[in-house]
């Protein structure tokens, strides 16, 4: 078997070369399916949750299920574009419990890495942390979970690729962070709120580069969110993090804060949305 360390650089290289190809900053998050639109591989959002992604060589395509959740998403996109990089053939991946699993064949494990670098090179991650005024090792679990919505990654991907593949971890703080997770992160910040919420994002003050993507139903908390403009999304009441806002009907809208000085793009996609990545913050053309 080929050293899983030559894999691992092998993956990291790919990924900085592909962003260097897009001219994409190695210090920015992206969001993987604008990546693939520039590539010219069509994604495609698929009914279900019964496997983790798919890569079609013969039709050049990405097949997303609709119903996992938003990180696993973004991180099984990013992971079957690893296999176009390396040329694989047609893949199906099931579901692993474990992604860091050692008996995942070479083919899965350098898709995997390949993902991890791309989504969270070390160079953006320590933007994310110097631009919060923070440090991995001693943030809070809702600190990283801030981190984690700007990279557009889950929670427990974050702290996997900080502790395994980075080594910016204790195994103290990878023990700390995780006894929590994303549920017990809505409820602790939303209270009763989090009741049927399946996806809350935190935007803070340092997000930048990318979009805030929700789907219909979904929350965010704005730390400077005090203006919005655009029907997408509606402000409720404010929480003591910031301002909450929720995602009601797919289209665009901007937040901005009350100074002018700050602002953030909200896209909405429908619910469990089934379709190209390109259609997914379309709006309704039967609702005014």
């Amino acid at each position: 078997m080929t050293s899983r360390t030559v894999l691992a650089r092998e993956a990291m290289r790919a990924a900085i070369e592909l962003r260097d190809k897009l001219v994409i900053p190695k210090d920015a998050p992206i969001c993987i399916y604008d990546v693939a639109k520039k590539l010219d591989i069509d994604v495609r959002f698929v009914d279900g949750d019964s496997f983790d992604g798919m890569y079609s060589k013969d039709h050049g395509a990405i097949l997303v299920p609709s119903l996992r959740p938003y990180g696993r998403q973004a991180f099984s996109c990013a992971h079957e574009l690893g296999h176009w990089r390396f040329g694989h053939g047609t893949r199906l991946d099931l579901l692993i419990d474990n992604s860091m699993c050692s008996a995942k064949n070479d083919e899965e494990f350098l898709a995997d890495t390949f993902a991890g670098h791309m989504l969270m090179p070390l160079w953006a991650l320590k933007q994310m942390f110097l631009s919060r005024g923070l440090r991995a090792d001693t943030c809070s679990h809702t600190e990283l979970y801030g981190v984690a919505c700007n990279l557009g990654v889950g929670y427990e991907t974050l702290i996997t690729h900080l502790y395994y593949s980075l080594n910016k971890l204790s195994p103290e703080s990878w023990e700390r962070l995780q006894k929590h997770g994303p549920k017990s992160i809505r409820e602790e910040l939303l209270g009763e709120e989090a009741a049927g919420v399946r996806h809350l994002a935190l935007v803070d003050a340092a997000w930048s580069t990318v979009a805030v993507d929700l789907q219909v139903g979904d929350i965010a908390i704005l730390e400077r969110g005090e203006r919005v403009e655009g029907s997408s999304i509606v402000s409720c009441d404010r929480v003591s993090s910031g301002q909450v806002i929720k995602a009601v009907r797919p289209g665009i809208s901007t937040v901005f804060s009350a100074d002018g000085a700050w602002s953030v793009y909200i896209r909405v996609s429908r619910k469990d949305f089934v379709g190209r990545s390109d259609y997914r913050h379309l709006g309704d053309p039967d609702v005014d």
